[in-house]
């Protein structure tokens, strides 16, 4: 509601623009033309915008290019990954323990997709379209070295963990509006609605090698496997509000 009361906003703020302004079918998303859109988070003095989430939740930058004056082709990227450092020293009487670990991962994402407009109104640009979901899923790779020192020198552990990735595939449709507020300047709103497949793991490892004080190390290895395969259907319960801007060839 409250994203609906911002459109509305917007909209009558532009209202006597419009009225006044010379509109005509060229102001509009023409063949040729390219566009980005973004979301539109917030009410009135707090908005802002952000890139816009596919189908399973995931950010993504959205962009659009007309082919033809009603064809749109629509794409959608993302990329998402961490890399989580943690450094820790603990001392117990006449021990020392310092801990040292790393963990990274890397996702990419990937929304082709096209869109039917219908462009006989004069401001408004309804429109449907269906498109495809991808996304690949890196593997986490875990590592880790922890050094117990006392009066009679230092014992080390390390640790090393390699996890599978995997893949989410969706298919997905999507219907909605632009209002040009101004030319080739448009605020929207649009529903999505679809079912995705993420596939998760597969055959892990992990390593570890205890070097004691004194004596030869002992290396422990451990083969596995973990999957998981998770489906879901999925329909935006409110408008998404969005903001495009498209550029003339």
């Amino acid at each position: 509601m409250r994203f609906l009361i911002a459109v509305t906003f917007f909209v009558l703020s532009f209202s006597a623009f419009a009225q006044r302004s010379n509109f005509t079918e060229n102001d509009k998303a023409l063949a040729g033309d390219f566009g980005v859109t973004l979301q539109l988070n917030g009410f009135l003095n707090a908005l802002n915008l952000t890139p816009t989430q596919d189908l399973s939740g995931n950010d993504v930058f959205a962009m659009r290019y007309f082919w033809r004056d009603h064809l749109a082709f629509r794409l959608g990227f993302g990329i998402d990954g961490f890399r989580n450092n943690l450094t820790r020293v603990d001392s117990v009487g006449n021990t020392q323990v310092e801990f040292d670990s790393t963990s990274t991962q890397f996702n990419f994402y990937l929304n082709p997709g096209f869109e039917k407009h219908f462009t006989k109104y004069k401001r408004i640009d309804p429109f449907f379209g269906a498109g495809f979901n991808f996304g690949f899923l890196g593997r986490n790779n875990q590592k880790s070295t922890q050094l117990t020192t006392d009066t009679t020198g230092t014992a080390r552990r390390e640790y090393d963990g390699q996890f599978p990735g995997g893949f989410l595939f969706g298919l997905y449709s999507t219907f909605g509006f632009n209002y040009f507020i101004a030319p080739k300047l448009a605020l929207g709103a649009e529903y999505t609605f679809g079912f995705y497949n993420a596939r998760r793991g597969g055959d892990y490892s992990t390593t570890i090698i205890d070097t004691p004080i004194s004596g030869q190390p002992v290396v422990t290895r451990t083969l596995g496997s973990n999957f998981t395969n998770e489906l879901g259907f999925n329909f935006n319960n409110s408008a998404l509000i969005t903001l495009s801007y498209f550029f003339s060839k």
